[in-house]
């Protein structure tokens, strides 16, 4: 249960980033329920049932359990519910088995942890299965015996709500037992095959930042709260469990199948085809968690490292024989040392058939083949169970690829060269050289590549190729300053200097400053609003002081959220002094790596200041009025501006709101506080 609640917390980021659901049904539509009825009875179902399922007259089918399978296409979606059947059984002291196939993308409803009385097999393929969640916190769950003995769910799509997700993954460390295992005391085999996972469409739309902020923070705090589980699910008869082909797996998964489970007598374990890229521990120290495991399939994944543990005091114990099949994986490495560690290890058999083996020369390959034609060594009954590694095939080099090991010698491997080279020393230092210098101007062009944009625009009003175009916006302000009142002398000196500069491209911008602008009459938050809404950036003075003032933060929430609205970088933070990142709110750390930053001491410090303010334009630098007559024309721009100005990575200027959601803070969050309005500003 906690693996499902991990893999769907990624289908979600998954579905938000991409915009995207695929639903993938597929079932053979030749075949009817008419020809394949047998024996129908009508007071053995709920009612109009007998629509879409019929009894089957087979060995399994008694009078103490009836065998049914129920077809499911366009006209019968939806009529099947797990909720209608439990309230059938209910009455009848009768044990069902049936089976489910769905045709035409049609849905069934199918709660979590599916207890109907009386139901003791269940198989349904090809379905879209509906209100997963429905039975989280369902009382009746605590009286209905385990009774499912086989539970077989292959080529699902499960379709989820998201409020119903948030409520399990919030309190997922005080689940009730029975809803967190399932039938854990009878199910004896149990497949997950092909499972896929989405979400209800009431997600796509309406999507806000609380909400956004709330998914972030439950899956923060999941895996933590999975550690404070207090019981264990003891599935006490399971011995076959598949897992396998899967796209959605958690990273994860194997942590989270075993912390809060055990299996004592678990023998067959498929995970093949997860897509999973390593050897987890719990497989390396299987003994630990599965003491009767004798096959488990990791076949078809994207394995690159043969690992294992061949300490002999790891194997102590009454363990039966134990097979991990590594087959079709990208497995390219197999050495001597390896067969050798194997061959000592006599309770574990591993299988590396199929896997791209690296023939090149190496020292590796060279004593491999050295073991491989070492007849006496194979005729050890230790080593015979990895005879097949003679016919492993060689994926490269390409002179070797669809070879045999056994058909190979050193000789093959192309270790001498084999071509005399004429060296022309002269030739070689002369083009060492260049290419030295090449390299350092390469080095010095990659170094420092955002200070020569900004420096070629900001000096010589050139925009570099690859330098998208900005929109002018006419607002009244080219940026709102926020800042606390401690640090309005240099703020003053600053913006008020650049104003009054002598330079063009600095007396262009005007400033709102809250000590000189703000309307008299007006709230501070009003101010605030119109200050913002009505200028094309807002500058952060980020200082201690800044963090102490709750109006400065008031300002920095409104000018983020302009930034979502308006679907550009906003934002620019000016850093007046070193402040350590422990220090900082979570919203203003994600802020720093995504919107522009300047620091106070920079060399450069004005020109990235211009650099940021300004709009990028092929045409030279103009005055605000030459800027504004010409803004009329370039409406239908869109702009895309690379962010050069920061010390971070680079980051697109339109904003992706499911990155990052700060709370918001309204005027009410500050009634009652004791600090005026005139000691911020």
């Amino acid at each position: 249960m906690a693996e499902h609640i991990l893999k769907e917390r990624e289908c979600w980021f998954l579905l938000v980033l991409f915009f995207m659901i695929v639903i993938v049904i597929s079932g053979d539509t030749t075949t009817t329920m008419a020809n394949e009825r047998t024996t129908q009875t009508y007071d053995l179902l709920p009612m109009g049932w007998d629509k879409f399922c019929y009894r089957k007259t087979n060995g399994l089918d008694t009078n103490d359990r009836l065998d049914y399978k129920c077809i499911i296409d366009g006209e019968s979606s939806g009529l099947w519910e797990l909720e209608t059947l439990r309230n059938w059984t209910d009455n009848i002291n009768t044990n069902y088995t049936m089976g489910i196939e769905c045709k035409e993308g049609s849905n069934v409803s199918l709660p979590w942890p599916m207890k109907p009385m009386n139901l003791i097999e269940l198989r349904v393929t090809n379905c879209i299965v509906l209100d997963y969640f429905k039975d989280f916190g369902n009382p009746m769950l605590d009286s209905t015996p385990d009774q499912l003995i086989v539970l077989d769910l292959s080529n699902i799509h499960v379709i989820i709500r998201l409020s119903e997700m948030l409520a399990v993954a919030n309190t997922i460390d005080t689940v009730n037992k029975d809803y967190q295992c399932g039938c854990e005391d009878t199910v004896q085999r149990y497949i997950s095959r092909n499972i896929t996972y989405g979400f209800h469409q009431e997600i796509m739309s309406g999507m806000s930042s609380d909400k956004g902020l709330e998914i972030m923070q439950a899956g923060d705090r999941f895996l933590a709260k999975t550690r404070n589980i207090p019981y264990n699910c003891v599935y006490k008869r399971l011995t076959y469990y598949d897992q396998s082909i899967s796209a959605s797996k958690a990273k994860l998964f194997m942590e989270l199948s075993t912390d809060n489970s055990r299996y004592p007598v678990l023998r067959f374990y498929n995970l093949s085809r997860i897509g999973v890229d390593r050897i987890h521990q719990q497989v390396m120290r299987w003994y630990r968690y599965f003491d009767k495991l004798e096959y488990m399939d990791l076949s078809r994944n994207k394995i690159t490292e043969l690992q294992f543990e061949d300490s002999v005091k790891a194997y102590e114990g009454d363990y039966p024989d134990f097979t991990l099949d590594l087959s079709y994986n990208k497995i390219s490495e197999i050495t001597a040392q390896h067969i050798e560690r194997l061959s000592k290890i006599p309770n574990m058999f591993i299988d590396l058939k199929e896997n791209p083996i690296n023939c090149s020369c190496s020292e590796d390959v060279k004593h491999l083949l050295k073991l491989i034609h070492n007849k006496g060594v194979w005729k050890k009954e230790s080593y015979k169970r990895y005879e097949y590694v003679k016919v492993l095939r060689c994926n490269e080099p390409v002179k070797l690829e669809g070879k045999t090991l056994i058909s190979i010698t050193e000789n093959d491997l192309l270790c001498e060269v084999d071509v005399e080279y004429v060296v022309d020393y002269a030739s070689i230092i002369s083009l060492s050289v260049f290419a030295l210098f090449l390299i350092i101007i390469i080095i010095i062009l990659a170094k420092f590549r955002r200070e020569i944009r900004i420096l070629t625009y900001t000096r010589f009003h050139i925009i570099l190729p690859c330098q998208s175009e900005l929109l002018y916006e006419n607002k009244r302000y080219d940026a709102f300053v926020s800042y606390s009142s401690a640090d309005q002398e240099w703020v003053s000196k600053t913006f008020e200097d650049m104003e009054e500069s002598k330079n063009e491209s600095m007396s262009k911008f005007r400033f709102c400053l809250h000590h000189r602008d703000f309307i008299p009459g007006k709230t501070i938050f009003d101010n605030v609003i119109d200050s913002v809404e009505t200028s094309r950036h807002t500058v952060i003075v980020l200082s201690r002081n800044f963090l102490n003032s709750h109006y400065c933060m008031y300002e920095f929430h409104e000018a983020f959220q302009q930034s979502i609205i308006e679907r550009k970088k906003h934002l620019i933070v000016i850093l007046l002094e070193d402040i350590p990142t422990n220090e900082l709110p979570k919203d203003l750390k994600r802020c720093l790596k995504t919107f522009t930053y300047i620091r106070k001491d920079d060399m450069i410090f004005e020109d990235r200041l211009v650099f940021a303010l300004s709009y990028k334009s092929n045409k030279r630098l103009t005055s605000r009025s030459d800027s504004e007559s010409t803004s009329r024309t370039m409406n239908s721009q869109i702009s895309r501006e690379t962010d050069v100005t920061s010390d971070g990575n680079m980051s697109p200027s339109v904003i992706s709101t499911d990155s990052v959601f700060p709370p918001i803070i309204t005027p009410d969050d500050f009634l009652g506080k004791t600090q005026k309005c005139e000691n911020h500003l």
